[in-house]
């Protein structure tokens, strides 16, 4: 089980859950933002899923996006 490619469910999920994500900067990822991504993939992910550095790197260039 892998972690869906998170330009595929970024842009979809709540502003809670992307502020969560922005705050925990490679912590295991929150039950209820798991959930979420998985509801809008259509895929499960593992519970212990931690986001790559990737992952925070994309994160990263989507808020500067947006400040």
């Amino acid at each position: 089980m892998t972690e869906p490619e998170i330009h595929t469910w970024w842009p979809k999920l709540s502003a809670d859950a992307k502020q969560a994500l922005e705050e925990m900067e490679g912590a295991l990822i929150p039950d209820r933002v798991r959930e979420e991504v998985e509801r809008i993939a259509g895929t499960r992910m593992p519970r212990d899923e931690q986001l790559s550095d990737t992952d925070l790197q994309f994160i990263r260039t989507q808020r500067e996006q947006v400040d």
